[in-house]
Order: C-alpha cells, then structure tokens, then sequence
C-alpha cells in the first residue's frame, strides 16, 4: 500500500503561525504515515523548512529547527510519570547535540524545563495525572500526554499522525478543542494526518484530502463538503450530510 504517490503542499506564510492543515486519507494505513511520507522524499522529492533544505537532516536535527510530532502508535516511556515525559519534549533541544549539558543541566536551564513541563500539561488538561505513571492511563489521556510533550518543547510546527485513533466520539471532540486552543494561545502551526473527517472539519483551515496516496481535492472546510469528487469518492453523502464545519 502506497501512502503518498504525489503531493505538494505549499503552505501560506500563516501556516507557520497560527493554523491547522489537514491531510485526509481514504484508507487506514499500518504504519506511521510521516515516516513512509518521509522516506518516499528522501528518495524522489525535497523538504523545506522555513526556506532550509531539511530532507537529509535526522529527527534530532529537524526537532531542534522546531518541528515537533506525536506518532500513530504512541510511544510513551510507561515507567515514566506524566511529568516526566511531558519534559522530554523540553529537552529534546538538546538531543543530538551536547551530551553532557543534556545530562548536566544548568539550575536555570532545569527551571524552564519545569515551566514548560507545567504549562503544557495545563493546556492539554492533564495536570492531575502529573504524578501518574503513563503505564496506567487510558488511551484518550495518552494522547493527550503525548500531545503536551510537543508542546512543552516550544516547537513552531506540529506533525500529528492519526491522533483520535482509538478514541471515542467523546476524546476526539475533546482532543480537537485542546488543538484549536493550542492554536489560538501559541500561534503555532500544525499538519495533521487523520481518518476522522469531523475532526478534520471541525479543526482545520485548509484540507488535502488524499485516496491511496493520489490527491483528490484541497481547499477549505466548506469546499470540500461541498465537493462531489470528495463526496462521490470515499465520504459518502450519509457521513458528509451529518459533518458541521465549525467556523
């Protein structure tokens, strides 16, 4: 199964800042969609980052640039409390670069990590489960966690692959309100890869919906529920019918 077979995504100068883009796939598939969409440019296409060629460059280098990403199967340290990974995401700065700093922090530099850690874990709602460790908690919590780790790391984009699978109806919508306050109170963008259409709609400002890696139409929310090729393709007019746009 191919995930991408050709697609372009050139991005306003806003989507940088405070906006979400969606890339909506027709078929679930069974490993990390970035990773494969990664590997098929590090072979026949180009990444840019804020105008740097990025295609060669490795996770840790990429993450200090300010790209940030949760996975679709999580990876969570289980043994680690909430807290304690959630500040992963504030140290990854450091990964790749100076191993003793990493291991040695200075007092200051510990204290932004804490700050970063608390902030985060309040924005996603899972300050009460700081001392829990990430073995015990559900699904929809994991997410979340997982979610705060980006953003305790102050990353300027956000990669999300697949975030409401496995949740209800309940954790997604609750997942899609933490992503618009994410947008609004830190103007950060974000590209996200997901199934569920009414996530997709009710939190993005501009769509890419792909069938087995073939683009079929991009555009806002209310042109792609207005659209018959995405309607006639893989929606459905029962699914499309009860889909509301959020504006």
């Amino acid at each position: 199964m191919q995930a991408v077979e050709s697609m372009s995504i050139v991005p306003t100068a806003a989507a940088l800042g405070a906006e979400v883009r969606g890339v909506d796939l027709a078929e679930r598939l069974d490993d990390e969609t970035f990773r494969r969409i990664d590997e098929a440019l590090s072979r026949h296409g180009m990444l840019f980052f804020r105008g740097q060629d990025i295609t060669r460059l490795g996770t840790a280098a990429r993450g200090r640039l300010g790209i940030g990403r949760t996975f679709q199967r999580m990876e969570l340290a289980d043994s680690l409390t909430v807290a304690d990974n959630v500040a992963l995401g504030s140290e990854s700065a450091l990964a790749g670069a100076r191993l003793v700093r990493q291991l040695f922090a200075p007092r200051a530099e510990w204290r932004t990590t804490q700050q970063a850690t608390r902030e985060a874990m309040t924005m996603c709602g899972v300050s009460h489960l700081a001392g829990n460790q990430a073995g015990e908690l559900s699904t929809g919590e994991r997410r979340l966690v997982e979610l705060a780790r980006c953003l305790a790391g102050r990353f300027d984009l956000l990669l999300l692959d697949e975030p409401s699978s496995g949740l209800d109806r309940d954790e997604t919508a609750r997942f899609g309100e933490v992503l618009r306050t994410v947008v609004e109170q830190r103007g950060c963008g974000i590209l996200l890869v997901e199934h569920d259409m009414s996530m997709v709609m009710n939190v993005c400002s501009y769509i890419y919906v792909l069938d087995f890696g073939r683009m079929l139409f991009e555009g806002e929310p209310a042109a792609v529920a207005a659209s018959s090729i995405v309607r006639d393709a893989y929606l459905g007019s029962e699914e499309l019918a009860t889909t509301t746009v959020v504006p």
